[in-house]
């Protein structure tokens, strides 16, 4: 079982962590703000943190993330 290099704890899982732009439109309704959204967008950034610790482990592909589980990282 791989070990977290920031914590030392042995995990068998990582955390992914992927970001999305959200989109508002920005009216005035009586002179005051309205915000209505207007969708979201999925980024292609993702990262992948350590369960124990919540650290980031420094890889951000898939790739990387299943050869670290297998101990091949």
């Amino acid at each position: 079982m791989p070990i977290c290099p920031n914590c030392n704890k042995p995990i068998d899982s990582l955390l992914e962590e992927k970001d999305a732009a959200a989109f508002y439109k920005l009216s005035l309704v009586d002179g005051k703000p309205n915000y209505k959204e207007d969708g979201s967008q999925p980024q292609d950034t993702v990262e992948y943190s350590c369960p124990s610790c919540y650290d980031d482990m420094g890889f951000y592909t898939q790739e990387e993330a299943i050869a670290f589980l297998k101990g091949e990282a």
